[in-house]
Parts: structure tokens; C-alpha cells; sequence
């Protein structure tokens, strides 16, 4: 989860819209963490957008839940922002 955390600014933030919101990179990891298992997730309507300070990318997703067998699905949206050479 570290490598995970180290995508995020130190101030980044993570919002599950109606669910939930974490703040900086030790939240996100938590909130991530049961994200963090390999499964048989799918990525599909991939969309890059980019300015020189700015990469939004947007997806949808599905996956299977292992332990109930449920199939769960959404979309979601990430906005990285240039610090210094790197992308957070």
C-alpha cells in the first residue's frame, strides 16, 4: 500500500461520492486497502485528458467480490496534478 500512497500529494484526497472521504496519503491507504487483493477487475471507456499542469483520467471498472461472489461495478474519475518532475 505504500507504492499505492506514493501516487497521492501529501494533501491528496480520495472521495467515495456519497460513501466517504480521506484525507492525505495515510488515509487514502487505509481506504484503499481492501481494494488491495488480486482479483479479476476489468477497465473499460478509458479517457485521458491532459493540460501541462493537469491529467484527468476517467474509467469504468466491474469486479468480482472473492469472498460473496457479488459482481460490482462504477466509474471513477482521477485528477493528478504536476509537482516539481512528477505527476501526483
Amino acid at each position: 500500500m505504500d507504492r499505492v500512497g506514493a501516487f497521492y500529494a501529501v494533501d491528496g484526497v480520495l472521495v467515495h461520492k456519497g460513501k466517504s472521504c480521506a484525507y492525505g496519503r495515510d488515509q487514502i491507504k487505509k481506504e484503499l486497502a481492501p481494494f488491495a487483493v488480486p482479483d479479476n477487475t476489468t477497465l473499460s471507456d478509458e479517457v485521458y485528458e491532459a493540460t501541462s499542469d493537469h491529467i484527468v483520467y476517467k474509467a469504468a471498472f466491474k469486479t468480482t467480490v472473492k469472498s460473496s461472489g457479488v459482481e460490482v461495478g462504477g466509474k471513477f474519475e482521477e485528477i493528478f496534478r504536476k509537482e516539481g518532475d512528477e505527476r501526483l
